[in-house]
Formats: C-alpha cells, structure tokens, sequence
C-alpha cells in the first residue's frame, strides 16, 4: 500500500541561549531543554548543552564555560558587550543565582547590540519576535536586527533572516531566493536547521536552485548526522523512496525515521509508524510498533493523516474494530479532497471487523 508521508517543512524556531546555563527535564518523550530543545534519554544537563549550544550565536570564548557571574557583572557593567550578551542570557534562562528575567535579558542584549555586538543584535531580534522581556511581537523590528547580526557574519541570524524571507514576515515579500542565499551562508557554518532548509530547497527546485536529489541528501545527511530531527526524517524519506543516489531500503529509512521519532518529531513517528506497519521487508515490518508510535504521532498532532496510520496499524495487529474507529477519525478530519481514499479504508476496515479476519482492499 502507497502512502504520500512527510514533509520538509518544522515548526518555529526557539531562541537559543549561551553555554553553561542549560538543564534538563524528563518528559513523556524524552528530556525538555531549558533552550527548547527536546532529546532522546538519558537526561542530563550536559547533554542540553551540547545541543543548545550548536546553534548558538557565537558565545565569546573566555566565558564558555560556568562563569563567575560577580565578575561577569563587573565586566557587563563597565560596558563589555560580551559580557553583556551573555549575562542576558544567563537572565532569560535562571539559575547561576540569578533570577529568570527576560526584561533584564532584553536590557543586557540592547547595551550590547548598541555597540554592533553582532550576538546580541541576534538574541535581541529573537526577543522581538517571540514578544519576550516585555517587548512586543514585532517581526520588522526582528528582521532589523537580523540583518545587522547577519550582515556581520552570526550565523543564527542568517538562518532566522533566511526564515522570514521564506514566510514573508516582517515587512519582507516572500523571496525562495533571498532565502536561499541566507541558508547557504549559515549552512556553511555547519547550522543544522539551514543545511536542513537548504536541502529542502534542492528537493524542491526552490530559491532559484535546480532540482537536485543529491545535493538535498547530502544536505539532509549534515543536519542529521548533527542530531536535527526534521533533517533525519527527511533522510529516511529520501531512502524510503530511493532518491538521491540512494537506493530504496527500509531498513535506512527505519533508523532515520527512528532517530527523529525518539526525539519526539510527530511527522517521523507517522513515517515510522507506517513503514512498521507496511513495510514488505518482514525483519522491518513490526504491528505492536507500528501502533506504539501511531498512537505517539496522534498524542502530539491530531490530524487525519495520523489518525489513518493509527488505523492501518491497527489492522496489521488484527484488531478490526480499533481500525474502523481510528479510521472514521481520520475520515472526519480529512480535508475535502482526501475523504474518498479514507472512506475506501474504513468500509474496508468496517468489513474486517464484521467478518472477523483481514480481507483484500
């Protein structure tokens, strides 16, 4: 059975803050960053860090790591612009003896975004967007300071100004190819969430880019290997599908899949899902999983898509009348172009239930 899953699109960026001020929380699909990051267990704060920390803004180097914020103090005080940035950083996450406090976060990243410090003009135009430390959400002012930090070089901001040029937000049209230019640069950084867009882009023929598999797995491959869920599911489609040089393997695509799904990426656990449950490769092929990360991606995200994998899953197990209710669901939240294939399922599924067994589409 052919299924269209997947995409190369993720939700919102998250701001990220400097080095040493991470921490961990275990949560039903893993550990909860104090940046807004989600991994896989074992929980632990080093761990957060090193993945808060990839994507950073450019931390200067003498306060990496575990800084004496007395002396920080002194330091941002007497008008350091690094010491500035990430005293602000340590306020908008806590800890170290300092109160969470996004307005003293703001004021810190303007003393130093003031002075051209290309870090907080960063932070700062993330501080806008998000409508944190009692600004309000402004997206022109946002894409302001991007610029800035981005024209100096600070790869974040390349990224978040390649995104608002992909959305159109901020006083900015819509420009694939403006994007374009500002995830390559970023990418060239190593920036996962850019290799990743850029990847897509090659997928897409977007951005004024031909259409070139290749390139978009090897892009996909960089942000993965870095740990980026969207990138490691969009890999896994990429060997599901064949595509890219690669030839069709499920057992690749499972793990990739895997990957993203165990960091709880809802669009990889209905890829995972799906392939557990139909799969022809009996080592891949796997109903008790299939319904175990179903049940997961329709947890997190109650669509129909989910809600149709839920059901197909259900009726590898054999259990017909799961099947059916999953599959009115997905027939209730299908769009209208949609509801004839899921309708097709479910008198398929009703049947199974009425007589007991499988029975042929």
């Amino acid at each position: 059975m052919a299924k269209k899953l997947g995409t190369w699109a993720c939700g919102g960026f998250v701001l990220l803050l400097a080095a040493s001020v991470y921490s961990s929380a275990q949560t039903a699909v893993g550990c909860r960053c104090s940046c807004g990051k989600t991994l896989p267990p074992p929980c632990s704060d080093e761990a957060c860090e090193a993945a808060c920390t990839s994507n950073f803004p450019s931390a200067p180097a003498p306060f990496e790591r575990g800084p004496d914020v007395n002396a920080l103090r002194e330091r941002a005080e007497a008008g350091d612009p690094q010491s500035q940035t990430l005293l602000g950083s340590m306020y908008a996450a806590g800890g170290k003896g300092l109160p969470q406090d996004d307005r003293q976060a703001v004021s810190w990243y303007r003393k130093a975004a003031e002075q051209e410090y290309a870090p907080a003009e960063c932070l700062l135009g993330q501080e806008y967007e998000n409508g944190h430390g009692g600004l309000p959400k402004d997206d022109v002012e946002a894409v302001s300071w991007y610029r800035k930090a981005a024209e100096r070089g600070e790869k974040t901001c390349q990224l978040d100004l390649g995104l608002m040029y992909e959305e159109g937000r901020g006083g900015l049209p819509r420009n694939d190819m403006q994007a374009m230019l500002w995830f390559r640069k970023a990418a060239g950084q190593g920036v996962s969430r850019a290799q990743y867009h850029l990847g897509a882009m090659y997928a897409e023929a977007r951005g004024g880019l031909p259409k070139d598999d290749n390139q978009a797995v090897s892009w996909f491959r960089k942000a993965a290997d870095e740990g980026y869920a969207p990138a490691q599911n969009s890999l896994g489609l990429m060997y599901k599908n064949g595509r890219g040089g690669l030839s069709p393997d499920d057992a690749q695509a499972a793990y990739w899949y895997r990957r993203a799904a165990e960091q709880g990426f809802p669009v990889a656990q209905n890829n995972l899902a799906w392939l557990y449950a139909t799969s022809s490769n009996p080592q891949i092929r796997n109903p008790e999983l299939a319904v175990q990360f179903a049940q997961k991606a329709v947890a997190a995200e109650n669509n129909a898509d989910n809600f149709d994998t839920l059901a197909q899953a259900y009726y590898v197990r054999q259990e017909f009348q799961k099947a059916a209710q999953a599959e009115q669901q997905a027939v209730n939240l299908a769009p209208n172009d949609q509801k004839p294939e899921f309708q097709a399922r479910l008198k398929k599924f009703e049947r199974a239930s009425q007589l007991g067994h499988a029975v042929e589409p």
